[in-house]
């Protein structure tokens, strides 16, 4: 099966690893489901491994170049990816597309099935109509009865990030979890908005990295940090630091709280300098490269993490003394 194209696959053919779609969402979940099929860790937690299944509704063809480039960094082949992609024009509004869909994947038993995207997924349903996505969301439940797997569903977000889910407000409150994934002046984050039962607000750093395939094509892969819960500091952990250490730690947090999530690492220097006595008039002004220095120093203690060039408060128990 990973040789070739799947001939009894409906609509049309499933081949394994080929590549497609738009924007950070897709490279996210590429890579994900990179590590799901692979069985490989993703963005420092454990995976489940087994097939994945990507519907690639919409640019199928960029999904090799992506695959390629993400085969290149990783020093992997692609044919040890279980990883299977849907290539075909289909309606997950259309009851026989869906019921034919499942049946194709039924066999291939995934653990995860990634519908990229929602919208180009939904042969032309008002993303606004209450009685559309109900029937789009019917297909997706019947996708994960009948073979087991989660169904990711790469989305976009209105003019209004904050508000979530573009189209009707009944997504969100259909899933289970929504992530969202962000862009503020090159900081890219990927942040847990809502969780069903579980914590909300986790965040991972996102960085997008060229990929040379050929001597005239590149494409884009994500490296993904491992998990932060931002603007979040242990009260017990803090207590334990003193001088400049806590100052720093204090400038970031502070910093955390405005921004939602990670913070740029010149903005910590500027932050927490001012938050230092001033030298005498007669002396040079080190104010900076102490903060530089006490930062790099709660890197290596546990207490913080840095990615592009952001800075993140790293999780209570993985904190020096924890």
């Amino acid at each position: 099966r990973r040789s070739g194209w799947c001939t009894s696959c409906y609509p049309a053919r499933i081949s394994p690893c080929s590549t497609g779609s738009r924007g950070p969402k897709s490279y996210i979940a590429l890579d994900l489901a990179f590590a799901i099929s692979t069985g490989e860790k993703w963005g420092g937690l454990e995976t489940q491994a087994g097939p994945v299944a990507w519907i690639a509704a919409e640019a199928a063809g960029s999904l090799r170049l992506r695959a390629a480039a993400y085969a290149r960094q990783h020093g992997m082949e692609l044919e040890n990816a279980d990883l299977w992609i849907v290539d075909s024009a289909l309606s997950l509004m259309d009851t026989e597309d869906a019921t034919a869909l499942t049946q194709a994947l039924v066999s291939k038993r995934p653990k995860l099935i990634i519908v990229d995207t929602l919208a180009a997924a939904s042969g032309g349903a008002n993303e606004n109509s209450g009685e559309d996505m109900n029937k789009v969301l019917d297909s997706c439940r019947l996708l994960h009865r009948e073979t087991g797997a989660t169904v990711l569903l790469v989305h976009h977000s209105g003019k209004d990030e904050g508000r979530g889910a573009r189209g009707w407000s009944g997504i969100k409150a259909a899933v289970q979890t929504e992530l969202l994934a962000t862009n503020n002046e090159g900081r890219r984050t990927l942040r847990v908005t809502k969780q069903r039962d579980g914590v909300e607000g986790d965040m991972w750093p996102i960085v997008l990295v060229p990929i040379p395939v050929t001597d005239d094509l590149e494409a884009c892969t994500v490296e993904v940090g491992e998990r932060i819960l931002p603007a979040h500091i242990d009260q017990g952990s803090l207590a334990k630091l003193r001088g400049v250490q806590a100052i720093v730690m204090r400038a970031i947090a502070d910093l955390s709280l405005i921004e939602g999530g990670g913070v740029l690492i010149e903005d910590v220097y500027d932050t927490a300098a001012d938050m230092l006595p001033p030298p005498p008039p007669e002396q040079r002004d080190r104010r900076k490269f102490t903060v530089k220095r006490n930062l790099e120093t709660l890197v290596e203690r546990n207490y913080l993490t840095i990615a592009a060039d952001m800075v993140f408060i790293r999780e209570p128990e993985k904190m020096e003394g924890k």
